[in-house]
């Protein structure tokens, strides 16, 4: 397997993340209700948002920047929303 940013679970967990967000973003559905989407109907372990508490914001903003910068792909681009959980975090630990 090459060497490339995203390996294939944090690839998808990412992206699906970043779709989440996008969803949030739109105001189709809550954080919450995305989360309980994923695990109730869907049979995910835990939501997209309990994914994101638990990698980071920072970490999966950094990831999904990477692999759109490596396969110049917009669909990795990560939404404003992440990027503004992920410069949160970065404040609350200085």
């Amino acid at each position: 397997m090459p060497a490339l940013p995203g390996l294939v679970g944090d690839r998808l967990a990412h992206c699906l993340v970043n779709e989440a967000a996008t969803v949030v973003e739109e105001g189709t559905a809550t954080a919450d209700d995305v989360d309980a989407a994923l695990r109730l109907a869907m049979n995910h372990p835990r939501g997209p948002f309990e994914t994101l508490r638990a990698a980071g914001a920072g970490t999966v903003y950094e990831a999904l920047r990477s692999m759109a910068d490596a396969f110049g792909d917009p669909r990795y681009r990560p939404t404003q929303l992440l990027r503004r959980q992920a410069i949160g975090e970065a404040r609350a630990a200085r």
